[in-house]
């Protein structure tokens, strides 16, 4: 039954926190950029965050589930319950702001070191432009999200292990 929730709830929040991520970055290139248009180069691009979205959010499940198992275990009460809810939102909170980090990085890092205007390349379909700053986001976010992952497991109040020496 406690696999099924963590599947739920892993499910829920993750289709949740990809439609804040994709409606975000929306409305930025709608209004702030201008670009309106929806072409082949703005989807490769926004496929790219999506993708990007996907796998920082991935490296926070493990430790999510690890915290419902600890703070759980023995006691299936509504506090721990909502203790361990309470991790598991605390971490996908903290892999939404890594993942508009890491984006918005992947951006402003590629956007700086090239010569030519990206965001005009996206509203004239420049494809390949949009498919290299998708995979410069989407490597970022590899890189990153072992980080993630093991920061979140630090934060989860483990009791401390007496050690001998």
């Amino acid at each position: 039954m406690m696999n099924f929730i963590q599947l739920a709830l892993a499910f829920s929040v993750g289709i949740a926190a990809l439609w804040i991520v994709n409606s975000i970055f929306q409305s930025i290139m709608n209004k702030k950029i201008g670009i309106d248009e929806h072409n082949t180069a703005t989807a490769t691009f926004q496929a790219g965050i999506v993708l990007a979205t996907t796998v920082i959010l991935s490296s926070t499940i493990g430790p999510g589930m690890n915290a419902f198992r600890f703070l759980t275990q023995g006691q299936m009460d509504l506090m721990n319950i909502a203790w361990a809810l309470a991790f598991n939102l605390f971490f996908i909170l903290i892999g939404l702001i890594m993942t508009f980090l890491v984006i918005a990085a992947g951006i402003i890092s590629f956007f700086t070191i090239t010569h030519i205007n990206e965001w005009e390349a996206l509203k004239n379909n420049n494809i390949p432009v949009a498919i290299l700053t998708a995979t410069v986001v989407v490597g970022l976010s590899f890189l990153l999200k072992d980080f993630v992952g093991h920061f979140c497991e630090a934060l989860i109040p483990y009791p401390e292990v007496l050690q001998v020496n």
